[in-house]
């Protein structure tokens, strides 16, 4: 076996770079560490069988010069051994973990040593990897894994306490948080005697306020939260679970009594059936809370109704986390009273509006003994809280599944309650779009049209999001209130009103109709917050059921798949046909799909598909944007715009299997295996040529009205037949019936599409 030359010029390199050169070698190093992989990883009686004694004696020199940089006297060597001593153990496998044991002692010695912060830091991740692939060696790790591993906890706890005195950034923090809290799942046994030590250590970093001496980075405040519920993995025997609900439990609880002292300006009904027990609240001062000193695991303590708001979003933040961490045993979830706590939350909303009606209004809501600017305080950080809280439910629905079904209907009503309220903020929108998307495949076939009404709130916005953000809808804006100026006599003088109006608009009027489309950098939405409404939309028209959506909803919503090319929302479109109540199929979005994903599978599987629906098939030509010319909610009975299609048909006789185009010369065009990309025009024969040019390109959707069972006779009484590309002769000498009313210039024919029939016959 040969070896890679990497060996020898690393071996050289090593020991002809001094001390100080050593740092800007290591990205080069470490290179030719890694192509040497295959002699590292070879056992030494492998080396001996293969004669390999060349390669064996350079391996050996390597790890002795790694050995001797990580006991040097020189920082930079300390560091130098420690980048090369993680890119052995990563490519070297048991064969170099094996003989690792003095790399490992002399790295914990460098947590204890004065070297630099990122030696440090290093030293922290290096020794964290090599705990972790030793773990499927029970013999490596009783050798010298477990007699190390109090030492490295020891190690991390020095610098997680050392954080106030700013010798130790927060990223070397953060960095001693993950180690310890990727190695207590590892090696619970042996860092069991260390645990209450971690969450004394941890606890400023849980739900940190203002009101701390620190500021902790949003990361850590992770990385710390994720320590915290690991730590029920050292509980003594099988009482874990019981752990794990213990701290969840701690957490609620003191959310419950943050909430106390933050929404301590309106008076809260009870739930009865609560089990919290509410605390003490003084309406001196300033609202306060947290721990008193005594119990050195309690949160710190704060003062301020904006230090309090802020601890009551990191507890149940932290609660969240639960839900995102694994447990070691089957845990009992408290869903009913976290959503207690979620509920409480929920039913605190600030008020809409600012008058007189709605101050009076809220009188038995408010807490009289407390003033108005700690009021008004209290609703402007409401939202902060709502997030919190809509997060958590998100949270619950992910991981839960299908085992929060009952739970569905509470946490969509909570859901709605603070969308209502915060529909403004777009953080919110997105969480509530996480929510409902999310719900929908679980209970969507099964909701009732009053759960349908309440959820098409939502699905509006996701349109209006997705719409503004692709540039086909303005950014609506509220309306600024004209001003109105009183003359002399009291009386408002509506003619002498000033008008201020932006002067720069009238110099570039292209350019001000541009930007008025397109959303300004402070508008436009993330791309999370736009996933997140595309797949909603796609929900939507999966699981909503469409009998309990108005048209112009469903409109809507097709035309913002369209709009946006949202290619999963227009296959669900075509999937889950709107059907009204007379049985009419409505216009989908089949030519929009084939059209911008010509060559989707998806659009293989339709058209081979709908084309054994014959009911449906005569619809799916229209290649008019649903909604467009039909925006009555409540006209369940007739579509106008079908009508002003039929009416461009008048007197016109279909051709074969209505699957044609009619052009002037009365040859009707067979559509084609790929016909779907091009729309079915239908033009009037009647007309000067001329005007087929703009019919063809300003083309209407073909709609089959369903009539009675009676089929129209022409003069003499025999039934009108329809043949391919001739006028029956009846049917052009059949007088036209007087009704008594205008007519609308529609034609309405009784007939079937049945395309396996290849006779030409028609029913």
């Amino acid at each position: 076996m040969s070896f890679p030359p990497d060996l020898k010029v690393l071996c050289r390199k090593i020991a002809a770079a001094t001390p100080d050169e050593l740092p800007s070698l290591c990205p080069a190093l470490v290179a030719h560490v890694l192509r040497c992989s295959e002699p590292l990883s070879v056992s030494s009686e492998q080396q001996g069988k293969n004669k390999t004694s060349e390669a064996s004696v350079l391996v050996h020199k390597l790890k002795t010069q790694v050995k001797t940089l990580l006991q040097g006297k020189t920082a930079q060597g300390r560091f130098a051994g420690t980048v090369l001593a993680k890119a052995i153990v990563d490519v070297g496998g048991w064969e170099c973990l094996r003989t690792a044991e003095p790399w490992v002692r002399s790295i914990l010695s460098i947590l204890q040593k004065p070297d630099p912060v990122a030696s440090k830091e290093l030293a922290l991740i290096t020794l964290t990897r090599i705990y972790t692939l030793l773990q499927p060696f029970p013999t490596l790790v009783r050798e010298f894994a477990t007699p190390t591993l109090p030492t490295f906890a020891t190690g991390c706890l020095q610098l997680i306490r050392s954080y106030g005195s700013g010798k130790v950034p927060m990223s070397v923090v953060e960095t001693a948080t993950r180690a310890l809290a990727a190695l207590i799942p590892l090696y619970p046994t042996t860092l069991r005697p260390f645990a209450a030590q971690i969450r004394t250590a941890i606890t400023a970093f849980i739900a940190p306020t203002s009101s701390d001496d620190i500021v902790v980075p949003l990361s850590l405040r992770r990385s710390s939260r994720q320590l915290l519920i690991l730590l029920h993995y050292t509980a003594a025997k099988n009482s874990n679970s019981d752990e794990w609900l213990k701290v969840l439990n701690s957490l609620i609880r003191e959310a419950h009594l943050t909430a106390d002292q933050v929404f301590r300006a309106v008076r809260e009904a009870r739930d009865p059936s609560s089990s919290y027990e509410p605390g003490q609240v003084s309406f001196e001062g300033e609202p306060s809370g947290g721990g008193n000193g005594e119990n050195p695991e309690d949160l710190p303590a704060w003062s301020g109704l904006q230090s309090g708001s802020e601890r009551l979003c990191g507890l149940v933040e932290t609660i969240m986390e639960f839900f995102h961490c694994s447990s070691k045993l089957p845990v009992v979830v408290p869903v009913g009273v976290i959503s207690g706590l979620v509920s409480r939350i929920s039913v605190i909303l600030a008020p809409s509006s600012s008058d007189a009606a709605q101050e009076r209004d809220l009188a038995s809501f408010i807490n009289p003994n407390i003033g108005r600017d700690e009021r008004e305080e209290l609703w402007s950080l409401l939202p902060n809280i709502h997030i919190a809280a809509l997060e958590l439910l998100s949270s619950m629905v992910k991981r839960m599944g299908g085992n929060i079904v009952p739970l569905v209907p509470e946490i969509l009503e909570e859901a709605m309650r603070m969308f209502k309220s915060n529909r403004h903020i777009p953080h919110v929108r997105q969480t509530t779009f996480v929510i409902v998307k999310d719900t929908l495949p679980l209970v969507g076939p099964s909701l009732s049209k009053l759960s349908v009404d309440s959820l098409i709130a939502v699905i509006r916005i996701c349109c209006q999001d997705i719409l503004e953000s692709t540039g086909h809808l303005k950014p609506q804006k509220k309306a600024e209130e004209k001003p109105v100026h009183t003359g002399a006599n009291g009386a408002n003088s509506r003619s002498k009103m000033t008008v201020i109006a932006n002067a720069d608009l009238f110099l570039k009027p292209g350019v001000a109709a541009n930007s008025a489309v397109q959303p300004s950098k402070t508008d436009r939405l993330e791309t999370a917050h736009l996933d997140a409404a595309e797949t909603l939309l796609t929900a939507a028209l999966s699981y909503v059921p469409q009998q309990h959506v108005k048209k112009a909803d469903r409109a809507l919503m097709d035309r913002t798949a369209i709009l946006s090319a949202n290619k999963g929302a227009m296959v669900s479109s075509v999937l889950q046909p709107y059907v009204d109540n007379s049985g009419r199929y409505f216009a989908n979005t089949v030519p929009f799909l084939a059209r911008a994903y010509p060559h989707a599978i998806d659009m293989e599987v339709l058209r081979s598909n709908l084309r054994t629906i014959p009911h449906y098939f005569g619809n799916i030509f229209s290649s008019t944007i649903p909604g467009e010319d039909d925006e009555d909610e409540d006209d369940e009975d007739e579509d106008t715009s079908n009508e002003q299609a039929d009416a461009a048909d008048e007197d016109e006789p279909m051709s074969e299997a209505g699957a044609g185009d009619a052009t002037s010369n009365g040859a009707a065009k067979p559509i084609s295996q790929g016909g779907f990309g091009q729309p079915a025009v239908f033009t009037d024969r009647s007309k000067p040529a001329a005007t087929d040019a703009s019919a063809a390109s300003s083309f209407q959707p073909l709609t089959l009205k369903r009539k009675s069972n009676e089929k129209e006779t022409a003069a003499d009484g025999t039934p009108k037949r329809l043949d391919t590309g001739k006028t029956p002769a009846a049917a052009a000498a059949a007088p036209e019936e007087d009704s008594g009313e205008e007519s609308d210039g529609s034609v309405q024919l009784e007939m079937v599409f049945d395309v396996d029939d290849e006779s030409g016959d028609e029913n």
